[in-house]
């Protein structure tokens, strides 16, 4: 992934009004990445192991307390 990608995902954040302070610890001073989060889905039904996948995030880490948070990128419409 980019950091054309990125840059685009942070701008849809900043639009929504995503808080920039840690709801954990109250800093501002945050660390971000695109990471894909890889997945198992299971049958409904069956309740049987599918197939594998992975989801497209940005990750961002607050460098005061380590607090982690993913938003999925196709959800806030970064992926088009």
């Amino acid at each position: 992934m980019s950091l054309e990608l990125e840059e685009k995902a942070m701008e849809i954040l900043q639009k929504r009004g995503v808080s920039a302070t840690c709801s954990r610890c109250g800093s501002n001073d945050w660390g971000r990445d695109l990471v894909e989060i890889h997945t198992r889905m299971f049958d409904e039904k069956s309740r049987t192991p599918g197939n594998f996948g992975y989801i497209p995030t940005i990750m961002m880490v607050c460098h005061n307390c380590g607090y982690v948070v993913h938003h999925i990128l196709k959800e806030i419409g970064a992926l088009g």
